[in-house]
């Protein structure tokens, strides 16, 4: 079986190939034409996924074969516009090919992704639970699943608000951008606390929820916004919108309500299914890691798994295990990791090494890289595929000290100060750190928050929230990445710490690095002191 399929939207673009058995590519656009995800969507932009298509070209990627191009139905006319100027990239007439060409269902495919790379028993009674803010008319939609089926129950009409609008909301009257900042707020909630009216005002905007999940005062983003706006500033006024400390009470209310509504929801979906107690998650309100904590410490979960690529980029892998589970029987499986994207060979490393002035380079030694790690230098770590989805997973992350000072590293990715650093943790130390009950699966991809146990706290205290003492972990096992472990234990030798920051390998902003040129632009420009690429470490002279 080989399968192709793309996503186009207003801010996600990308495509997924399948090839025995397996994914074998997953490439993000964003990765590649440098800009993430915000838009204003006043201005009407789609994405397609050009420059993508450009890679496979480069790689000879033959389409002869392809059994089904699948796309996703809220893509809707633009389709038709893509699959014009596919030809230009040596796709076949994809239009003659009807047998081939296949849509599906946004929510479908989002839960598909959770539940069949869940890593579950087929005997495992599963919820699985898509949220977002809007897709194919719906926002959230939920499943029951065993037997590796799923039966969709019910979900949530967008007309009747949306908990994914609802947080862009708290975004950006906060003066951040939706769809790219969320995470900002996230990490600004902790700083605040609770204030009874700030709470009532986001309880009112979303209104009352039934049984499962009808909230009954329908309001679309703009009305929503327009709700919250006009009542905060008939009781506040803007004089106190301006100052600091109500800005993170702002986002602690904001983010509480969130949490509290949609564990109302999960809760009410449990009452009906009581022996369904493993809960599948995907869509980007689960992108939220705070969330997160907060379900899997529902007394009743005995799991949760949230997919890595959550976001409407997972709705390429998403829609292949759809169409798997129709021709035939998809089973669960479990991600070893997930570097799919592109990699460059040492030849192709050197020639671009060639063209820089004032880098040097020696030989890659664990100690060396130890060595720098306790001084407090700030390493770029480069090597073979790319990740997919949001978190840098130590292909294309930056790594230093967890005690290192929190400033310097801030001012150097041009980070606000209300955003925690995350750490990767050898897998056999992390109980001894950290307060990890279950879902530890769920953390080898960076989408669940712990607690730091307090003799920890300070020794990794730039590596978790200075207020909460919680920290976003990436738990990590050799066989997974074999030189990122290795440099973490080599560390830990030297030091009795085995866990290392691991921040995405960008500055604000931008999109993680990508291509080896960027990489070495941003050890010239002193984002990062040394840079670990292929079998060598790159520094200035």
């Amino acid at each position: 079986m080989k399968i192709v399929s793309f996503v186009c939207g207003e801010h996600s673009s990308g495509i997924c190939v399948y090839e025995n058995n397996k994914i074998v590519h997953f490439l993000e656009e964003e990765r590649y034409c440098k800009v993430k995800y915000s838009i204003d969507f006043s201005e009407g932009m789609f994405r397609y996924p050009a420059r993508c298509l450009e890679k496979l070209k480069k790689i000879n990627f033959d389409y002869k074969d392809v059994d089904y191009f699948l796309f996703q139905k809220s893509n809707g006319r633009q389709i038709e516009g893509f699959i014009d100027s596919c030809l230009s990239y040596d796709i076949p007439d994809i239009k003659s090919l009807n047998h081939k060409m296949i849509t599906y269902d946004h929510h479908d495919s989002h839960a598909a992704l959770a539940y069949y790379t869940s890593g579950f028993s087929k005997n495992d009674n599963c919820l699985v639970i898509t949220m977002d803010g809007s897709g194919d008319n719906f926002s959230s939609k939920y499943f029951l699943a065993n037997n590796n089926k799923m039966n969709y129950i019910s979900g949530n009409d967008v007309s009747r608000n949306s908990f994914g609008m609802y947080y862009c909301l708290l975004t950006e009257f906060l003066g951040f951008k939706r769809i790219k900042d969320e995470g900002k707020i996230v990490g600004m909630s902790s700083h605040g606390q609770y204030n009874e009216f700030f709470y009532s005002l986001f309880e009112n905007t979303i209104g009352e929820i039934d049984d499962i999940f009808t909230m009954k005062n329908e309001r679309g983003f703009c009305e929503m916004f327009q709700y919250f706006y006009t009542k905060f500033f008939e009781e506040i006024g803007d004089v106190f919108y301006k100052k600091t400390e109500f800005l993170n009470d702002i986002a602690y209310n904001g983010q509480l309500v969130f949490e509290d509504k949609i564990c109302e929801v999960i809760n009410n979906l449990h009452k009906k299914f009581p022996s369904y107690n493993k809960l599948c998650l995907s869509g980007g309100c689960f992108a939220n890691v705070k969330l997160n904590k907060r379900i899997n410490e529902l007394e009743w979960v005995d799991e949760v798994y949230v997919t890595p690529s959550m976001d409407d980029n997972g709705l390429t892998m998403g829609s292949i295990f759809l169409q798997n589970s129709k021709i035939g029987e998809q089973e669960i499986i479990k991600l070893e990791n997930v570097y799919f994207g592109t990699e460059y060979s040492e030849k192709e490393v050197m020639q671009i090494f060639d063209n820089c002035k004032k880098i040097k380079y020696m030989d890659l030694d664990l100690n060396k890289v130890s060595n720098l790690l306790v001084h407090n230098n700030i390493i770029g770590l480069f090597q073979g595929k790319m990740e997919g989805g949001p978190r840098a997973l130590g292909n294309r992350s930056i790594i230093a000290r967890p005690d290192i000072p929190y400033e310097k590293l801030n001012k150097r990715l041009h980070r606000n100060d209300f955003m925690p650093f995350a750490p990767t943790v050898l897998q056999e130390h992390a109980e001894n750190i950290f307060d990890i009950q279950k879902s530890k699966y769920t953390a080898q991809f960076m989408n669940m928050l712990y607690d730091v146990k307090p003799d920890w706290i300070e020794k990794i205290k730039s590596a978790c929230h200075p207020i909460d003492h919680t920290a976003r972990i990436q738990l990590l096992y050799r066989n997974v990445n074999v030189l990122f472990y290795d440099i973490i234990n080599n560390f830990f030798q030297k030091t009795g710490v085995p866990v290392l920051i691991n921040t995405s390998f960008n500055v604000h902003n931008d999109p993680i690095v990508e291509h080896p040129s960027k990489a070495f632009e941003y050890l010239t420009e002193g984002v990062v002191d040394y840079l670990i690429m292929g079998n060598k470490i790159f520094y200035t002279t």
